[in-house]
């Protein structure tokens, strides 16, 4: 196992968490209220697409191109993006009395 992927698979669980620890969107712009849980998937999709494009720049830079991939690539991923996501949802939704 490379550090390259390592390094890749601890930023998607960071990000997959890491927004239902914040109050604010993208980490950055602060909200009136709380977060609605359709803005968190909404950051969940966006912060998955950033993980993605982190991936394929990873593949490239240590096998020299990505592979190409069909879209069966991409629903895996999703699934396993939004599993990775479940230990934050769980704390904010199951755990937490102030949401």
């Amino acid at each position: 196992m490379s550090l390259g992927f390592v390094v890749v698979l601890v930023v998607l669980l960071v990000c997959a968490n890491a927004l239902f620890f914040s109050e604010r969107f993208l980490f950055v712009l602060p909200l009136k209220g709380p977060k609605s849980l359709f803005l968190r998937f909404v950051e969940l999709a966006l912060l998955y697409g950033a993980c993605l494009l982190l991936g394929r720049l990873a593949e490239s830079r240590l096998h020299g191109a990505p592979y190409p991939q069909s879209w069966e690539f991409y629903v895996i991923g999703v699934c396993l993006f939004l599993v990775a996501a479940f230990p934050g949802f769980i704390y904010r939704y199951m755990w937490r009395k102030d949401h």
